[in-house]
């Protein structure tokens, strides 16, 4: 049953977020007895938080397959476009249904799963709907209209900000919105941005490695524990 996760701005899919590293290094290395120092302690934790967040992992994407990776990494890929509309009547508009094309993913390179499409304002998701969607595979977006509402005055500028990714695990927005018609407005689209962001894919797949795999990739002579909260 997939996760039931809001698709944050900035850091992500969703706002998967890992609650709390909690690194326990106990007494001894396993090379010589004494105690560790704070200054191992911190070293080594912060090795591991760059092992997790610095990269996607060897393979890439290596939570698609049974066997242990090579190197660990929770880190994919969140891609925005931004997106500025000018309210052009001179008049006060209040709650107004944007529409417009989108070229998501014209080389197919399956990074626009259709579940994953959310626009935001402000940092505020705004309610919004796909139609006319064509398909590179499965539910992978290739190009669609979407619609958006959102309140604009007199001569007003927007921004707002299409996110999307290709997670298959972000479960569809529960909201719908009606198509009405919307004239004097101009719409600019700007170019794709690329924003790193936590896999919720990867997540899942590391929640279910025995200790021993990841110690493995890690390399650890201590031993340790990393809980892992939404």
């Amino acid at each position: 049953m997939p996760l039931q996760i809001d698709f944050a701005v900035a850091v992500g899919l969703f706002l998967i977020f890992i609650g709390a590293l909690f690194i326990y290094l106990t007494g001894y290395t396993t090379r010589h007895s004494g105690l560790i120092s704070t200054s191992e302690l911190r070293t080594f934790a912060y090795e591991l938080y760059k092992l997790l967040f610095g990269s996607k992992g060897v393979p890439e994407n290596w939570e698609k397959y049974g066997d242990t990776p090579v190197k660990i990494g929770l880190i994919t890929e969140l891609y925005r476009i931004p997106v500025v509309v000018k309210e052009m009547s001179g008049t006060d508009r209040g709650m107004t249904t944007i529409s417009l094309s989108l070229s998501f993913d014209p080389r197919c390179e399956n990074k626009t799963w259709n579940s994953t499409v959310r626009v935001y304002e402000n940092g505020e998701e705004v309610t919004s709907q796909l139609y006319n969607q064509s398909f590179c595979f499965e539910k992978y977006v290739n190009s669609s209209d979407i619609i958006f509402s959102s309140n604009f005055l007199a001569n007003q500028n927007k921004t707002f900000f299409v996110y999307f990714s290709g997670e298959k695990l972000v479960a569809p927005p529960n909201y719908s919105l009606s198509f009405e018609g919307s004239s004097n407005f101009t719409i600019q689209v700007f170019p794709e941005e690329n924003l790193p962001t936590i896999s919720i894919s990867k997540l899942n797949k590391l929640r279910g490695l025995e200790y021993e795999e990841v110690v493995k990739t890690v390399g650890a002579e201590y031993e340790f524990n990393i809980e892992i909260s939404e």
